[in-house]
């Protein structure tokens, strides 16, 4: 018997009421490298939870994908390119 989790109700809260009343993210948070650390850090949780190795990987992928793009918004001048 497979035990389910829902690991991301808080998650699918926020989401749902950004589409409900309307609220936009601020573009200065989604070009915060401590939020997508954040994330990232958010997604390996899921993932060390995870029994599956398939699904386990396209977690961690994600979660260095997260750390990817915390990266880029770390590097000094990106603006001006």
């Amino acid at each position: 018997m497979s035990k389910l989790i829902d690991t991301s109700l808080s998650c699918r809260h926020r989401i749902g009421r950004v589409a409900l009343n309307g609220w936009r993210m601020p573009a200065n948070l989604l070009e915060n490298p401590e939020y997508w650390r954040f994330r990232a850090e958010e997604v390996r949780t899921i993932a060390d939870d995870m029994r599956d190795s398939e699904p386990k990987k396209i977690m961690l992928r994600i979660a260095a994908d997260y750390e990817r793009i915390a990266i880029f918004f770390e590097q000094p001048g990106r603006d001006e390119k």
